[in-house]
């Protein structure tokens, strides 16, 4: 985790609990990189939307309470909804918090410590939905060109 210059955040859409689950994550995330880290926000399973407990405007209000200036996204995995959009707004999240440490730090010896994202990037991310509690999380590695904007998914 300290390695990670962003993160992937997901809500399950049908279970409300999902929302104070995540708040113990985000918080093991504030105690190694500090109160301001790059992530986006997914709403995942929307597509059953007959199902659905969490709002798109409660995981907004969730993000302005837990988390700063983090991107909100109603996604659906089943369906593939806004999941590219989810990975490329994290990239220019990134990018934007990389280019204003470098404006900051212009005129002084410094050096960044995070690696610099110029064409490409990987994000990890490792989920486990509630129903897979006995089962092994699974690793998803995402790679995103954004020269084309494509992205491969591995397993």
């Amino acid at each position: 985790m300290r390695a990670c210059i962003g993160f992937v955040l997901v809500i399950d859409s049908t279970d409300t609990s999902s929302m104070h689950k995540l708040i113990e994550f985000i918080d093991q995330i504030k105690h190694i990189k500090g109160d301001v880290f790059n992530c986006v926000l997914a709403v995942n399973k929307v597509d059953i939307s007959d199902l659905r407990e969490v709002s798109f405007a409660q995981a907004q209000d969730f993000a302005a309470v837990h988390l700063s200036q983090c991107p909100v996204f109603d996604v659906s995995a089943r369906t593939r909804q806004n999941v590219d959009e989810i990975f490329t707004a994290l990239i220019r999240e990134i990018r934007c918090s990389q280019d204003d440490a470098i404006s900051s730090t212009s005129g002084s010896d410094s050096v960044m410590s995070s690696p610099k994202i110029t064409r490409s990037a990987t994000v990890y991310v490792q989920t486990q939905t509630p129903f897979q509690q006995d089962k092994p999380k699974r690793n998803f590695f995402r790679s995103i060109s954004e020269s084309d904007h494509t992205a491969d998914m591995f397993m």
